[in-house]
């Protein structure tokens, strides 16, 4: 459970004072305050770690902010106009040192929120060989893409080191990296360990730690290592911690490292929330009818912007998501020699194939992305248009993972569209699409709510029909199956 009260329980800061605890003040007018009223119109509740805890004001304009010139100047380079919600009141909340929890959906900007305030803290350090800031994330993509933001920044003064190991890629570079001396360090668990292990880094030194999407890290197993670092860094730290979900094993995370957290909830975390910018269509349809109802939807997806385009290369950049590495493979295969610009990623691709691909879908080279759930999170591409779910996602985790797929999409207060096709053997999360779609003021397929009290399963597959591709090319291989290019 969270811990303390609501915001609205306790009295607004009125001063901002950067660099200590908030102070308990006297008893809290009834009325709202601009900051409360603020927070109630962002969905924003704030727990406290004591029931006197008061909340700094959040921080709405950039020169507000007691962050250097340079790292102003360079906000506005990198196209930030104002800082987001998460980060108006992240920000002042981790510039008292206190610890942190900030439960919100991905795409909110919270890299910078944990970065800004991290590297105002230790600049005012003495610079030293060992890492001073770790932040710990789940995936390769993840940790280079706040790699790279943390680069925006890391070259303001004063200059903040900055580097990133991850698995997948050799060992000698990173480490070299590593011994030059460096002040941040972003890292995925499993290489981490592995470079503790061989003593070929010290976290001796670490003044914060930051775990993002720490529900994923959770969700891929890392909760071992995750443990086993942070046995080697000091008790006197500040602790902040990022996750999309709010379930039990992440509580419980937070109550083994944190001391005294003030915890950050944007919206309501008890209840599963689809962004509400993405329109989501759920098609129920056969298994063997889905290879001829993306063909369908891919042709439509090249002519809605322009109804007489016929360039496959050129249209609303579009993820697909798929359960197997295998028919992501396949698939991707057979749309690229048909002349769509796709890329393909999932976790058997090593790095320079995984790192070559995002940055040809982030500059637009590839138009459509085929993946795996390795794109289902942290993957910071903005202008996103269209998600497909080929194939939902299942396990116990299906219906978040659904949400977090679709959200790569409708980012940053864009719009943004989902397609899904939904099969007998997706029944299971039936009833919880049901609720996020009804959530979202979305349609909802009246097989779908049949769905919902139902577990049925074995429909019977039809024949396989011909597939026609759209544009003006043709030929390539047949695939069998009376496919037609």
């Amino acid at each position: 459970m969270p811990i303390g009260p609501k915001i609205h329980d306790v009295a607004p800061k009125r001063k901002r004072d950067w660099e200590s605890e908030g102070k308990p003040a006297k008893k809290a007018d009834t009325s709202l305050s601009p900051a409360d009223t603020w927070r109630e119109e962002h969905a924003i509740t704030i727990h406290g770690p004591t029931s006197d805890y008061i909340c700094p004001d959040p921080i709405l304009s950039f020169k507000d902010t007691p962050f250097s010139t340079d790292i102003q100047t360079s906000l506005t380079k990198a196209g930030y106009t104002a800082p987001t919600p998460t980060q108006a009141q992240s920000w002042p909340i981790a510039l008292t040192k206190q610890d942190m929890i900030s439960v919100a959906k991905t795409g909110s900007g919270k890299t910078v929120g944990f970065l800004l305030p991290s590297f105002h803290h230790i600049s005012k350090g003495k610079a030293g060989h060992h890492p001073r800031i770790l932040v710990l994330a789940p995936t390769r993509e993840l940790a280079t893409q706040i790699e790279a933001e943390a680069k925006k920044f890391s070259r303001a003064k004063p200059y903040v080191r900055t580097t990133c190991v991850f698995g997948g890629a050799p060992k000698y570079n990173q480490i070299r990296q590593i011994e030059q001396g460096i002040d941040c360090l972003v890292a995925c668990p499993g290489r981490l360990s592995d470079l503790i292990t061989m003593k070929k880094v010290s976290l001796e030194a670490i003044e914060i730690l930051v775990l993002d999407e720490a529900d994923r890290m959770l969700d891929m197993g890392f909760e071992p290592q995750i443990r086993a670092i942070v046995e080697n860094i000091p008790d006197q730290r500040q602790t902040l911690l990022f996750s999309a979900t709010w379930p039990k094993a992440i509580q419980k995370l937070a109550r083994a490292f944190l001391k005294n957290p003030v915890q950050v909830n944007m919206g309501n975390i008890d209840v599963l929330q689809a962004n509400t910018d993405i329109v989501q269509s759920v098609d129920i349809i056969r298994e063997d009818e889905k290879n001829d109802k993306l063909i369908e939807l891919m042709n439509k997806i090249v002519k809605m912007e322009d109804p007489n385009n016929t360039d496959l290369t050129n249209h609303i950049k579009t993820i697909v998501f798929f359960r197997t590495k295998r028919s992501c493979d396949r698939l991707a295969q057979e749309y690229w020699q048909h002349g769509y610009a796709v890329g393909c990623l999932h976790g058997d691709m090593d790095q320079h194939q995984r790192t070559l691909t995002m940055n040809q879908f982030k500059q637009g080279t590839l138009k459509i992305l085929f993946a795996t759930d390795v794109a289902a999170r942290g993957l910071d591409v903005k202008d996103v248009g269209i998600v497909i779910n080929y194939d939902m996602p299942g396990g116990t985790n299906g219906i978040e993972d659904y949400i977090h797929r679709i959200g790569r999409t409708g980012r940053a207060g864009a719009k943004g569209k989902s397609f899904s096709f939904f099969t007998d053997a997706d029944a299971d999360c039936a009833k919880q699409l049901v609720e996020i779609l009804t959530a979202a003021k979305q349609e909802v397929p009246k097989e779908l709510v049949d769905l919902s009290f139902s577990s049925r399963r074995g429909r019977k597959s039809g024949g396989g029909r011909g597939r026609n591709f759209g544009g003006n090319r043709s030929g390539g291989r047949g695939g069998g199956r009376g496919r037609r290019w």
